[in-house]
């Protein structure tokens, strides 16, 4: 799909998009606009999912989301928290000069069904070639089978597939996959041995915790594409990582096929100055 340029995936956690009162977190807003400018005059462009619909629209509706929510109130905040999301991300890249902001609502029959998943492929095609930037979110506010499963992890991988990216950064508020003896695993060599240092313990505002960003790093590496799991509010954390000035996170490393694949794409990638 993406033969003229280099393409990563970005997804944005909640607990990275907002601030520690649940509001929309602007510093960081703008911090990872700069990164997505500056990989995109290298000739690397970005495909973003970006959580936090619902958790924004119950802080605008003064309602305590950590409480126990049905799934239509769920659907209704998320319709609230969507417009606000959207549009001071919108006003902050254009700020930013990154170009607008188009907004892509996926839900899992676009994935499933051949005739959609193509659909979404030619419109993601059609918004890179027009300076667009795709920022895509689980159709939170008519779909219930996603709200369950608060995976928008696994949808920033699979949408990577459609797109073809080459890396996947999961943004998170956490500096990685940590040891048992709370310490940052760098390397992962072996996605399958590493389930076993999870905690099953979701963040303040999000829904998917490090289970679901694991499942979406396999997912990522099964088309060939690396995943780094990075602490978000870190700096131009991304953009630093594709430079090579830093290897802060976790990356999963590919299996001999995949990283034959992968390499070809190293030896391709754009030499990224400071």
């Amino acid at each position: 799909m993406n033969e003229m340029y280099d393409l990563i995936g970005i997804k944005i956690g909640s607990n990275t998009i907002l601030d520690n009162k649940g509001e929309f977190d602007y510093e960081f807003a703008y911090d990872i606009a700069k990164q997505i400018r500056k990989l995109r005059e290298e000739g690397i462009y970005s495909l973003v999912t970006c959580s936090g619909a619902i958790s924004l629209g119950a802080r605008m509706m003064n309602i305590d989301y950590e409480g126990e929510l049905e799934m239509g109130q769920k659907e209704a905040l998320a319709s609230v928290g969507q417009n606000y999301l959207v549009s001071s991300l919108s006003e902050v890249f254009y700020e930013e000069n990154v170009g607008r902001l188009g907004q892509l609502l996926v839900g899992a029959d676009d994935l499933r069904n051949k005739k959609r998943r193509k659909n979404l492929e030619n419109t993601i095609r059609n918004q890179l070639e027009m300076g667009i930037v795709p920022v895509l979110n689980e159709n939170d506010s008519v779909s219930t089978e996603e709200i369950e499963e608060g995976d928008n992890d696994k949808l920033s991988a699979e949408v990577g597939e459609i797109a073809q990216i080459k890396k996947l950064f999961l943004l998170s508020n956490v500096s990685g996959v940590y040891d048992k003896d709370n310490r940052v695993v760098r390397v992962i060599d072996s996605i399958d041995d590493t389930y076993e240092l999870v905690r099953d313990q979701k963040s303040k505002f999000g829904r998917g915790g490090m289970k679901s960003k694991i499942e979406a790093a396999k997912i990522a590496a099964s088309y060939g594409a690396q995943t780094h799991i990075v602490d978000g509010k870190e700096k131009q954390i991304v953009y630093r990582i594709c430079s090579g000035l830093t290897q802060e996170g976790t990356k999963f490393l590919l299996d001999l096929d995949q990283r034959e694949r992968f390499n070809k794409y190293e030896s391709n990638l754009v030499n990224i100055e400071s």
